[in-house]
């Protein structure tokens, strides 16, 4: 997946997770500002927490052991995915380590919508900021398309939370083309873990 903070990539994630996508071994949980959780696989987001890290040799280590982590996954899961917003903007360093028939799925929402939801998340007043960080994510998520031109679906949060079991089609649709199908007890679970209620598009219309 390839987003921004607050743009509904957990709720994607979540369904993802749902449909028979592993996005993890272990995957951070709940949180009082995220009650059904984040699933993010916690060994990604620990490497890219490990790149602030000025030790060279100790950073070329990490980089060997996540790649290494990566190929057990793709060994031991047919579907499985990675969930992070900051990995459109290291995605570079272990792309080879990504098997040669990966797909992306970008999260869009509204722009302030997102920030204000990130700002939530971490208490913080500074949406500007928060913005301009956004900003240079998607740029990079633009160079990662650009670049390496994987098969990529775009879902809208707003869209996604209005039609749940459409989307979660789409989405099962994507992950398994080629591959086979999910089960209807799978796309139904899918479906009842997005939260319709998240859905703050009158929101945004009244602040535009």
């Amino acid at each position: 997946m390839l987003e921004v903070h607050g743009s509904g990539t957990s709720a994607v994630a979540g369904a993802l997770h749902h449909l028979g996508c592993s996005m993890g071994k272990r995957t951070r949980g709940p949180h009082p500002t995220n009650p059904r959780g984040h699933y993010e696989d916690v060994r990604l987001g620990a490497w890219i927490d490990n790149l602030s890290v000025l030790d060279e040799e100790k950073l070329s280590q990490d980089l060997r052991d996540f790649k290494e982590y990566l190929f057990e996954r793709a060994d031991t899961n047919r579907l499985w995915g990675l969930k992070d917003p900051r990995l459109s903007v290291k995605l570079d360093l272990i792309y080879d380590s990504i098997p040669h028939d990966w797909r992306v799925i970008c999260v869009e929402r509204n722009e302030l919508a997102a920030a204000r939801s990130a700002a939530n998340k971490w208490n913080r007043d500074d949406i500007a900021d928060i913005i301009s960080m956004h900003d240079t994510i998607k740029e990079c998520r633009a160079l990662v398309l650009e670049n390496f031109r994987p098969p990529a679906l775009w879902v809208n949060f707003n869209n996604l939370t209005n039609n749940p079991e459409l989307y979660v089609r789409k989405m099962a649709n994507f992950i398994y083309e080629g591959i086979g199908e999910p089960s209807e007890e799978q796309i139904t679970e899918a479906v009842r873990f997005i939260d319709p209620s998240l859905n703050h598009k009158r929101e945004e219309h009244s602040h535009a």
